[in-house]
């Protein structure tokens, strides 16, 4: 069993999604011979209150991972959006992005190569099994952005196996004006992006497949002549994916040239 999850934050809606989802996953489809002796209710009211408050993304994939841990059972855990879809390409013999290498954890605070795919990215780059990599992207690496679970059985032993994220970085949040002499201006939306399929034929419709909801955040403060964004507040999250045959509707769009347009469903 793999399970693609979603994110989360102190009992927010993305939290109760992502816990009663992985719950009744479990539930439905999970050997029911591999819950005896174990009291699941009790087990999930246990870890309720850790999804509260986890973070979204990583961290709440973390608690979720370290109760299905507790079941000591194979082929559970909840994985990245990412690492899931690269994982099913690689199933059905699809191209799939990969820097082609993966990275262990094998000293506590140090990152290494664990396994490098002949011809990939990272081997033609002259990177050797076994190397330390020190940095990501400018930033020390054990705290990169880009750092993913590789996807390992949440039981699985020994150190931890990462992969670094291939997904492009794309700023693409609508901007967000503020008053002449404003001295500091804060950001807090949420925003649903469809994936919709056209049938062919002339009279086809599109229809609805599922949406992503994300949410972007951040506080940007004026000082000695410049607009930097605040230590630690800006956040970009992927909350969680739905599957939906409904048709979205709107109250406003943005259009790059005009802004934001209010012109109703």
């Amino acid at each position: 069993m793999v399970l693609l999850l979603a994110v989360g934050a102190r009992a927010s809606e993305e939290t109760l999604h992502t816990f009663h989802a992985m719950k009744g996953h479990v539930e439905r489809r999970i050997f029911k011979g591999a819950l005896d002796g174990i009291d699941w209710d009790a087990l999930c009211r246990r870890y309720r209150p850790l999804a509260d408050r986890a973070k979204p993304g990583l961290e709440l994939h973390g608690v979720l991972n370290r109760l299905l841990a507790e079941l000591k059972v194979s082929h559970a855990a909840v994985l990245e959006a990412e690492v899931y879809g690269r994982l099913w390409s690689e199933v059905f013999g699809k191209p799939a992005p990969t820097w082609g290498f993966m990275l262990e954890e094998t000293v506590p605070g140090r990152l290494f190569v664990r396994t490098l795919y002949e011809g990939g990215p990272a081997a033609e780059a002259g990177v050797l099994f076994g190397d330390r990599v020190v940095k990501i992207e400018g930033e020390d690496a054990l705290r990169s952005k880009r750092l993913l679970p590789a996807g390992y059985d949440a039981i699985s032993p020994g150190p931890r196996k990462l992969v670094v994220s291939t997904a492009p970085e794309v700023d693409d949040s609508p901007y967000v004006p503020c008053d002449d002499g404003a001295v500091d201006v804060r950001a807090d939306e949420t925003f649903r992006m469809y994936v919709m399929y056209l049938p062919p034929g002339d009279d086809s419709r599109w229809v609805p497949i599922a949406y992503w909801k994300w949410t972007w955040k951040g506080k940007a403060v004026y000082d000695e002549g410049a607009w930097s964004l605040e230590d630690g507040s800006g956040d970009q999250t992927l909350n969680y994916v739905a599957y939906t045959d409904a048709h979205p509707t709107w109250n406003d769009r943005y259009d790059p040239n005009a802004g934001w347009v209010i012109d109703g469903p």
